[in-house]
């Protein structure tokens, strides 16, 4: 049976779901330079839906105040990560009682300066 190979495109939701504002920014690995035009400020209880090209890697810096967390995303399905995802689990999980596989395509490295 064919399958059909033409790209399409998925959601993926930042949602600033703590008490402070914070910054996305479009990265290239870990140059945070890469993009400087391409920010967004996310003040408390803000989302942003990106629209992106399933299986593509995307990768975004989230700051807030002194926390920098680096975010790379290849996804085949709409996702929604929030600020705790990045700031206090240090790890992206479907919902709180299901363990994080690899293969869900979202890696979080949080540095606190």
């Amino acid at each position: 049976m064919p399958t059909c190979t033409l790209p399409f495109e998925i959601l993926l939701d930042f949602v600033n779901d703590t008490v402070d504002s914070c910054t996305l920014r479009l990265t290239r690995g870990n140059e945070d330079n890469f993009s400087n035009n391409a920010t967004i400020l996310l003040q408390p209880q803000d989302s942003i839906s990106l629209v992106l090209n399933a299986g593509s890697t995307y990768q975004y810096t989230l700051k807030q105040k002194n926390r920098k967390g680096h975010v790379s995303v290849r996804v085949w399905k709409d996702v929604r990560i929030t600020a705790t995802d990045v700031f206090v689990r240090k790890k992206y999980a479907p919902s709180p009682e299901l363990p994080i596989l690899p293969s869900q395509g979202i890696t979080i490295v949080c540095q606190t300066g």
